[in-house]
């Protein structure tokens, strides 16, 4: 069986800054690297420059942006 490793994050209006400085820099430290990351914005209007700015962040493993368009500012 191959079993994947995802990690999810998700990040909401006003938090980006978290999602660089805090979260995707404590996954690339692990010792186990996931498979993929999934990250959820829950800001359409934001999305698309997230989205630019994810595809632009150096990742060891490939790191998804979607986003969140049944509840808006609900990422938790």
């Amino acid at each position: 069986m191959n079993l994947q490793f995802v990690c999810l994050i998700t990040t909401c209006v006003g938090r980006e800054h978290l999602l660089f400085s805090r979260s995707l820099m404590s996954v690339m430290s692990q010792t186990y690297l996931p498979d993929a990351i999934l990250v959820v914005v829950d800001d359409e209007d934001n999305y698309d420059q997230l989205a630019l700015r994810l595809s632009e962040f150096k990742s060891d493993c490939p790191l998804l942006c979607i986003p969140n368009a049944r509840t808006h500012h609900m990422s938790g």
